[in-house]
């Protein structure tokens, strides 16, 4: 019969292998923006990260600037949570780079 410190260890493993299991799942399935840990992150970073986005200020003319009043038209909460949930998903990809997750995110917003 196990006493309560074998319990309490054999269910503790229990656990850390089930969070494990399922942030292995989140990462196969490219949505890590959904476990626990990437909505705690997503949570604790976008209120920052929208209030960074409203205070941008585009003034160097380039050629293209379509995606500059783009910007500008979209609600500053809703493009960091696309961005922060895209980012998270795209980044533990094997061969995430910066283009490739500026790519995901261009594409979702």
């Amino acid at each position: 019969m196990l006493d309560q410190n074998d319990l309490n260890k054999e269910m503790t493993q229990l656990g850390i292998s089930r969070y494990n299991s399922l942030v292995e799942s989140a990462r196969e399935q490219e949505q890590t923006g959904r476990t626990r840990a990437g909505q705690k992150l997503i949570r604790e970073l976008l209120p920052n990260f929208a209030a960074a986005i409203s205070g941008l200020s585009f003034q160097r003319k380039t050629k293209n600037q379509r995606w500059i009043s783009d910007i500008k038209s979209y609600d500053p909460k809703k493009t960091a949570f696309l961005v922060l949930k895209t980012a998270l998903d795209t980044f533990p990809q094997k061969r995430c780079t910066f283009t490739s997750m500026s790519y995901a995110v261009g594409k979702v917003i």
